[in-house]
């Protein structure tokens, strides 16, 4: 017997499957050396070709599952972009100019989509495609039709459609500055991976941000100086809850929340739709047994919460100061940059696990909890981190 930081290990029994990597296991190098040797040799045996050119047997025959196999007929991914735009010269120098916008992309690919459904339940009972192998010798042998774990694809089903308005104006430069404006209003909708492999449109929804907004402009200064400005903003993009460990209909995949359509959650829906579909839940669902026997635990919003954080805010300057000689065909320029002058905070990482949160614990120490923020932007040197200056130089001629 081990005891290990309050934790007691006891001897794997005679049989016993090896734990996974990173659990403390009270196995020795000669014990695993030993059980090394005495199976090696059958191991290499099953697994080595007789022959190279023998396709007869494939390697899915041999492991009874597969990752990420193209299936039969993978018809090619393919996008229709289509605009129309209007210019107006206002005058001083300013133009004014307006699209729209439309882009359909066609065979979009799933990534580790399980056809052989090896997680499905019906009736309780795990149900794959190709039925489970029931026996170690079943497993043992190519010809027997049975599995043991999914068999992904990559599935090239799905589509995606883009509308945009795209307004901008563009000041050229004179009078010793230049200037762009420009705004997007969008509506970008999609497949959001599989979430149910009974209904592959229930994952059909909003994806990124409506609003977004950029300026930037430069503008010479007397004495050799300029600065430049780029100014960026946009809307926060759609939010999902979802119930890990839940699967009520038995698809094999977590559910997300009953009563909300996907994405919606800033998309159409706020947090007195969110509460209405928890407290629904709870009351359908709660202290009951999902598709695989699982108890499904009551959810608890917490008492304050956030769907994200408008995305990207950003407010970066240059000051630049040039050196010119030899009749201007030498320049020096010295520059100052400073990026997110506000330091504003671009919080992330908001959990969208609905049981994420106890409600038997303040919120303070819960930094993961559900629409809780544990994240910002980082610097490196670009918009939407930390505040951070650099200096730095050019030499041209």
């Amino acid at each position: 017997i081990l005891v290990f930081n309050g934790q007691t290990f006891l001897p794997l029994p005679t049989g016993a499957p090896l734990p996974g990597d990173g659990i403390l296991s009270t196995l020795t190098i000669g014990q695993f050396q030993q059980i090394y040797n005495a199976q090696i040799a059958g191991v290499r045996a099953r697994l080595a070709p007789t022959n190279l050119n023998d396709l007869s047997v494939r390697g899915i025959q041999v492991s009874k599952s597969a990752a990420n196999l193209y299936p039969q007929d993978y018809p090619v991914q393919r996008s229709y972009h289509m605009s129309i735009g209007v210019q107006r010269d206002l005058g001083h120098d300013i133009v004014l100019q307006a699209d729209l916008v439309r882009r359909v992309f066609i065979n979009t690919r799933f990534d580790g989509v399980d056809l052989n459904r090896f997680n499905r339940y019906i009736n309780g009972v795990r149900t794959p495609v190709i039925p489970q192998c029931t026996s170690t010798a079943q497993q043992n042998d190519p010809n027997a039709n049975c599995s043991v774990g999914p068999i992904t694809f990559w599935v090239p089903g799905g589509r995606q459609v883009y509308n945009a308005l795209l307004l901008k104006v563009d000041k050229r430069f004179t009078k010793r500055y230049l200037f762009t404006a420009s705004y997007a209003l969008t509506d970008q909708k999609g497949y959001n991976g599989i979430v149910n492999l009974d209904k592959w449109n229930q994952s059909w929804g909003p994806q990124g941000g409506r609003h977004s907004f950029t300026f930037s402009g430069v503008m010479d200064l007397p004495k050799g100086f300029s600065v430049a400005l780029i100014s960026s903003m946009g809307s926060r993009g759609p939010f999902q809850p979802s119930l890990p460990n839940v699967d009520l209909d038995g698809d094999g995949n977590d559910e997300p929340l009953p009563g909300l359509k996907y994405n919606c959650l800033n998309r159409g829906c706020g947090k007195s739709d969110l509460e209405k579909a928890v407290a629904a839940f709870n009351a359908t669902y709660a202290g009951k047994r999902d598709a695989r026997n699982r108890a499904i635990p009551t959810v608890f919003l917490p008492p304050s919460y956030e769907f994200g954080d408008t995305w990207g805010r950003s407010q970066d300057v240059r000051v630049t100061k040039a050196f010119k000689f030899y009749e201007e065909k030498l320049k020096i320029s010295v520059f100052a940059e400073m990026f997110n002058v506000f330091n504003v905070a671009n919080l992330g990482g908001y959990s969208g696990n609905l049981y994420n949160y106890d409600p038997n614990k303040p919120l303070s120490q819960q930094p993961g909890a559900f629409g809780q923020r544990n994240s910002r932007a980082g610097q490196g040197f670009g918009s939407g981190g930390t505040r951070a200056l650099q200096i730095g130089g050019r030499f041209s001629f």
